[in-house]
This record gives C-alpha cells, sequence and structure tokens, in this order.
C-alpha cells in the first residue's frame, strides 16, 4: 500500500507540471503573439532589442543564447546528477523511504508554483535584472532595491554552498590519493573550481552558451546511463515493493551519519529544484527571452522532478543491496556498482556537472550585479557595470561575486565547528535571501495594483485562471521553506537579517532622491540609447 501511495503521488504531481505547461501553452496562444523567429534572425533581434530599450536598457551585451542554451543553463544549474551525488546519502540518512512516498512529491508540487510564478515574471521583463526589475517596476524603488540586495546576496550564497560542498565531495573521493589534510583539500578544490568558473565567466557568452549545451547534453546522457547501469544491476531479482518492506530497510546498510536533521535533509533535497534563477539573468543574452527563458525554467524543473525520482528510488534500491560506505561516495557506488572504469567515469561526470552548476550562479550573479551597478544601487557601480567590450560580459562584477562568495565560504568554514556544518549554513542562507527577495514581487503581483501592472507588461507564460491558486501556494512554499531553513540554521537566520539591515542601511544611504532605479534610464531619448549600442556592435 505504501509503495502504491507514494507513486500515485509522484504521478499526480507530474500530471500537474504537464497541466501548468499545456495552460501556458495555451494562453500564449490566445495572447495573439507571433514569434520573429520564423521570418529572419534580424527581425527577431530587434524585436528583443525594442523590448528591452522600452525598459531604458541599451542592448549592450551579444544575444547569443539560443532555445536549447536557455534550457541548459536552468538544468545545468539544478544539476540534476551532480546534486543526487551530494544530497541523496544526507538526505536518505534523515528520511529513508519516506523521501519517495510524500517528501519528493511535496518538493515538485512546491517547486512547480515557484517555477510557475518566476516564469511568469521573467516574460513580462526582459532583463538581466529579473526579480528585481520586476520588484522595481510592481512596488517602486524602496521594494526593488531591497529586492536586489537580498537576490545577489542569494545568489553569492549559492555559489559559495555548490563549490563548498562541491570541494568537500571531490576531497572525500581524492583524500587517499592527494595525501592533503580535508581542510587544505576542501581549501584547494574551492580555489580551482572558482577559478574556473570565473574563467569561463569572462571568455563571453558565446562560449558560455557552448558550454551550456554540451554541459547539458553530457549530464543528460551521464542521467540516462547511470539509470541504466543500476536497472541492470537490480534487474530482475529486484522490486519496488522490497523498498518499502521495514525489515528491508532495517537489515539495510546506512551511509555514515551527518547529525543534520530531517528538515536539513529535506532542504538539501530541494536544492535540486532551486538553481538561484539563473535563467532570469540572461535575458538580455537570449534570442527571443520572453518565451525561452521561462520555458526553459520550468522544463527544467520538471525533468529534475521526473528523472530525481527514478534516480532517488534506483539508489535506494541499490542501498539495500550494496554494503555502501561514506556519504562522499554512496551515488557512486550505486551508480557504478562494478567499481573500476565505471565509477571513474561517473565521478568525472559528476564533476563536471557540480562545476558547470557553479558557473551558472556565477554567471547569474555577474548579471545581476552589472544591473544593479547599472541603476548606481552598489557601490563601485561605475566599475561594476563596465562591459568588456571583447568578451561583451560584466567582468568587474564576476571577479566581484567570485571574491565575496570565497570570503563568505571561508568566513563559514572559520565560524562553523565542521565542513558539513559551513555547507548546510551556506544553503540556509541562500534559501532565506533568495527566496525573500522572490517573495516580493510574487507578492505585489497579486495585489490590484500589481495586477494591473502586470497585465500591462503582457507577460507570455501565464497560468491563467489557475494562476488565482499558484501563486498563494507558492508564496506558502517560499514562506515555510523560509521558515524550515531558518529553524534548521539559526545561524543562517541571523546572518540574512544583518544582510537585510545592511541593505536598507544601503537604500537609505543613497537616498531615496538619489537613487532613481530605472527612472533614469526610461528618460533616455532613442538617440541616446543608440549612441550606447554603437560601442557594443552586435
Amino acid at each position: 500500500m505504501l509503495m502504491w501511495t507514494g507513486f500515485a503521488l509522484f504521478c499526480l504531481v507530474a500530471v500537474a507540471w504537464l497541466a501548468a505547461a499545456a495552460a501556458a501553452e495555451n494562453g500564449l496562444r490566445r495572447s495573439g503573439y507571433r514569434s520573429m523567429t520564423r521570418y529572419a534572425a534580424y527581425i527577431q533581434f530587434m524585436q528583443d532589442k525594442r523590448e528591452l530599450n522600452r525598459l531604458g536598457i541599451p542592448q549592450q551585451l551579444k544575444r547569443a543564447f539560443g532555445p536549447f542554451a536557455a534550457f541548459g543553463v536552468s538544468f545545468n544549474a539544478l544539476s540534476l546528477l551532480g546534486g543526487a551525488a551530494l544530497f541523496y546519502a544526507y538526505a536518505w540518512n534523515t528520511g529513508r523511504e519516506w523521501l519517495l512516498v510524500w517528501a519528493w512529491p511535496v518538493l515538485g508540487l512546491l517547486a512547480l508554483s515557484i517555477h510557475a510564478g518566476q516564469a511568469e515574471l521573467m516574460s513580462a521583463v526582459p532583463s538581466a535584472g529579473g526579480s528585481y526589475h520586476a520588484a522595481l517596476l510592481l512596488g517602486g524603488k524602496g521594494r526593488g532595491f531591497l529586492t536586489g540586495w537580498l537576490q545577489l546576496g542569494g545568489q553569492i550564497s549559492m555559489l559559495a554552498f555548490v563549490n563548498l560542498a562541491a570541494a568537500d565531495w571531490m576531497q572525500g573521493l581524492l583524500a587517499s590519493w592527494n595525501g592533503w589534510s580535508h581542510a587544505a583539500g576542501v581549501a584547494m578544490l574551492f580555489a580551482v573550481l572558482m577559478l574556473v568558473q570565473l574563467s569561463l565567466c569572462l571568455f563571453g557568452n558565446y562560449g558560455f552558451s557552448m558550454l551550456q549545451k554540451s554541459a547539458a547534453l553530457l549530464q543528460i546522457a551521464s542521467v540516462a546511463a547511470v539509470i541504466a547501469v543500476m536497472t541492470a544491476y537490480l534487474w530482475p531479482s529486484f522490486g519496488l515493493e522490497k523498498l518499502y518492506s521495514a525489515r528491508s530497510l532495517a537489515a539495510a546498510g546506512e551511509p555514515r551519519a551527518v547529525g543534520a536533521g530531517w528538515i536539513m535533509g529535506l532542504l538539501l533535497l530541494y536544492r535540486m529544484f532551486m538553481g538561484s534563477a539563473t535563467a532570469e539573468h540572461l535575458s538580455e543574452e537570449t534570442v527571443e527571452p520572453r518565451i525561452r527563458l521561462p520555458w526553459g525554467h520550468v522544463l527544467s524543473g520538471a525533468y529534475v522532478y521526473v528523472g530525481g525520482f527514478i534516480l532517488l528510488g534506483l539508489a535506494a534500491m541499490a542501498l539495500l543491496q550494496l554494503p555502501l560506505g561514506a556519504e562522499h561516495d554512496f551515488f557512486l557506488q550505486a551508480a557504478a556498482p562494478w567499481g573500476g572504469g565505471w565509477r571513474v567515469t561517473a565521478a568525472a561526470a559528476v564533476g563536471v556537472s557540480l562545476c558547470v552548476s557553479g558557473g551558472s550562479v556565477l554567471f547569474a550573479a555577474s548579471r545581476l550585479a552589472g544591473s544593479l551597478s547599472r541603476d548606481e544601487a552598489l557601490p563601485f557601480s561605475r566599475q561594476l557595470s563596465s562591459i568588456v567590450r571583447k568578451g561583451r560580459t560584466f567582468a568587474w562584477g564576476a571577479c566581484a561575486a567570485a571574491a565575496c562568495a570565497a570570503l563568505l565560504a571561508l568566513a563559514a568554514g572559520m565560524l562553523m565547528n565542521a565542513m558539513t556544518g559551513a555547507v548546510l549554513f551556506l544553503l540556509a542562507l541562500a534559501i532565506v535571501l533568495q527566496h525573500s527577495a522572490q517573495l516580493i514581487p510574487l507578492v505585489l503581483s497579486m495585489t490590484r495594483e500589481g495586477k494591473d501592472k502586470l497585465a500591462a507588461m503582457q507577460p507570455l507564460w501565464s497560468l491563467g485562471r489557475a494562476g488565482t491558486y499558484a501563486k498563494p501556494l507558492a508564496v506558502a512554499a517560499l514562506a515555510a521553506l523560509m521558515a524550515a531553513a531558518a529553524f534548521a540554521a539559526p545561524a543562517a537566520a541571523a546572518a540574512a537579517a544583518a544582510w537585510l539591515l545592511v541593505s536598507g542601511g544601503m537604500f537609505l544611504l543613497k537616498g531615496r532622491h538619489r537613487y532613481e532605479g530605472m527612472e533614469k534610464g526610461m528618460r533616455l531619448s532613442q538617440e541616446e540609447l543608440l549612441r550606447t549600442e554603437r560601442y557594443h556592435p552586435q
């Protein structure tokens, strides 16, 4: 009975994802929107540039992201393969069979509501500011400024979390080979990951677009291969019904305990649906961003939901068959039960997935930093908003985001008693800050005035009447996840409160009248916008 309950819940939520996609597609048809890509790439570019210019923003970045790259950015940021390797052992150690029965389907439903709300906003405001600019347009300067700072803090925290967790996992595998102490090994690997990701961001968006497409294909192929290998190993002597047998679970070997509560285990699983909304910050570099980015964002969440359930179920079955060891090799042992070259190949694929995931977050953080600086909402705005003409990227913004993430990871490592504590602290901090930022424009869009303003922006991705129910669910989900993160890691809640005070202090320091937000750009004439664009030809 337990087995069928879990499978039925999974199927119901999967149907909800399909229904949301169908509702959005029907809404797009009714809107009368016509894509210009069928006529010529130049016509589509001019349409995208016109929509950006309406927000007072010149087209300075190259539009190098096509439909698959737009999907790849979100999919790689969620990191299905890397997330499975990092988080399944932690979560299984606290939740066991209930992860498949209710935790994964419930997290999938909450993620659907949140993804739908984000998709609607990014289809209405096609700028690198994302939720920051949406809050500015819907709620004014104060709410917009606060949203931008909270979102930037959340992305820096997420970048520090992904790289520190990846470095911790990698050092667990390489400890016997490199001979370093655990702390020294993690520090070295963290620095290497950050430097590689920064180099990729500075290389330019054409190269980054190719990387995202290649990494997405690699990750899809790797997940399919892992599923095939685990199925071949377990078939036909092992069935799903054995997974829900209390007797089998009691006799099963378990990964080493990590000391995290069941709430943190759920949050670690939820991280696989949380890509720090990277897609919304690529709007100025994507062809037809109001269509491709929202769809890529939602579809990547749907694929993670289905693929993650299958991987979690197969890994749990392997847990009952194999004498699994520490958490750093739990997933590898399940994914490559025959060891040898299989395990090395799986480890390499996981490493690539984690590195590209951090790179996606850094790329998005650099775009948000550049957007905030363009509106003079950050210190050193002139430097951070400058665009390197050769790579066509916010170079100083990327360097600043990487440096802040490194300092935050160092501080977390020094303040927490163990590496696991530092990793969980950074995750909780990222959830509190990022979800606070997402909550502000979402709540504003539900007010009477906000509904009118959002309708005037003509979002191209919308659930229609179903959004009446999805948005309150998204608000409740964001609030509940923030509360869970604060409860599981009180230190993260205190750090988030401190960042909130810093954000408010900066707004007061800037002055309500000195900080203009998007108003300064919107006052520019078309000739002034064109003059700026001539320095960055397409």
